[in-house]
């Protein structure tokens, strides 16, 4: 199924989207630019609150019943003077005015992750054996990874 739902919309008169669809049950919002900003994240951020605004509506905010939402896929065709790489992630929280690291520690994040596995019956057996063997590997290929970079 298609829908094309790109902004027009005269409360929106600044804000327009070259243009945006759902198909496949995901909402592609797409953008061409020839000023590249870092502000792209925010600008789409506020495209998809008008759109998934107007996609519930009719919807019982309130409700108990969870409102499904098509997942967002920004894309921007850049062609501007300033050289830019051909593909790069912008971020939202970049824009942030407090950077916040990752609450957790790396050794606390992994054996996080072994102890919900075990619970969860994913490896269970192997992580019950070989706990601290996947503890160690786990650290050191991220840090590996870390350092090739």
């Amino acid at each position: 199924m298609l829908e094309i739902n790109t902004l027009e919309n005269a409360i929106y008169m600044a804000m327009r989207n070259d243009i945006s669809f759902l198909i496949d049950a995901r909402l592609s919002l797409y953008e061409h630019q020839s000023t590249y900003s870092l502000n792209l994240p925010l600008r789409f951020l506020l495209y998809i609150s008008a759109l998934y605004s107007s996609m519930t509506r009719e919807a019982n905010l309130y409700g108990t019943k969870p409102i499904e939402l098509p997942p967002p896929r920004f894309v921007i065709f850049y062609n501007g003077k300033v050289e830019q790489p051909d593909r790069q992630i912008l971020k939202l929280s970049d824009l942030y005015t407090i950077k916040e690291e990752c609450s957790l520690e790396l050794e606390e994040a992994v054996e996080r992750a072994i102890k919900e596995c075990i619970q969860e019956g994913i490896l269970k057996e192997f992580l019950e054996k070989n706990r601290a063997e996947a503890k160690n590997m786990s650290i050191f290929e991220y840090d590996q990874e870390k350092h090739i970079k």
